[in-house]
């Protein structure tokens, strides 16, 4: 064997891409996962209680936020180029969505979100995440025009209003959508034969008022409530 055979040696291609559970971190973290509250709402007053914040992710600080993580294997040159041409500091897709702060979180646990554009075509949920028991941070993929809150549709169950202390109503529905009401009280609980007797006298009828007919007027289903962002 001649001087310089062999050479240069062959060197297998060192496998430079990181492993998947740093990929699926960095991707979290982009999310805001895992972020200090603290750096998402400096002051409690931004937050007050019984609230909701919109928010407009800026994704110039998610990349910096991705790129301050990843930098602990940063050492050469090299390997901050290689960082510069994307790999897992590319950055998510517009992301907006809201801070709520209220008893709802905790009290409603299977609360329903529903986010929407301007051209009405529902979002993706790009991520929901409880940071307290009752702060709930919720980011869409693309820009929200509308956001509704409500409880899952199967929750129908009976209900009456208040009527002042100690006192309920119920607005009747009659065939040609009546809003007369009739009221109980005082009382601790509703007595259901009074009840059902006082709407079949209102609505005037006379015999047939049976249970379907008082399930039609206590039934309620679930309350939808919807906020829209300015356009």
């Amino acid at each position: 064997m001649g001087a310089g055979d062999g050479y240069p040696l062959k060197v297998p291609a060192a496998d430079d891409a990181p492993p998947q559970e740093v990929v699926d971190w960095m991707a979290d973290l982009a999310m805001l996962s895992q972020v200090p509250f603290t750096y998402l709402i400096p002051d409690e007053g931004l937050l007050p209680l019984e609230s909701i914040r919109f928010v407009d992710v800026d994704q110039e600080w998610v990349r910096c936020l991705v790129d301050g993580a990843y930098s602990i294997g940063r050492v050469t040159a090299a390997d901050a180029a290689r960082d510069a041409a994307g790999g897992p500091l590319v950055a998510p897709a517009r992301l907006t969505g809201a801070l709520i702060r209220s008893s709802i979180i905790s009290a409603y646990p299977g609360l329903l979100i529903d986010a929407y554009g301007a051209d009405g075509k529902a979002l993706d949920v790009a991520q929901r995440v409880a940071l307290s028991p009752n702060i709930l941070l919720v980011l869409f993929t693309g820009v929200l025009a509308r956001l509704d809150l409500h409880q899952k549709p199967e929750q129908q169950h009976f209900a009456v209003e208040s009527a002042g202390p100690g006192k309920v109503s119920r607005v009747l529905r009659g065939a040609t959508g009546s809003a007369d009401a009739v009221t109980l009280g005082p009382t601790g609980t509703v007595p259901l034969a009074t009840l059902a007797a006082r709407m079949a006298s209102k609505l005037n009828v006379t015999s047939g008022f049976g249970s379907a007919a008082f399930a039609r007027q206590m039934l309620e289903t679930t309350e939808r409530v919807t906020f829209t962002t300015p356009t």
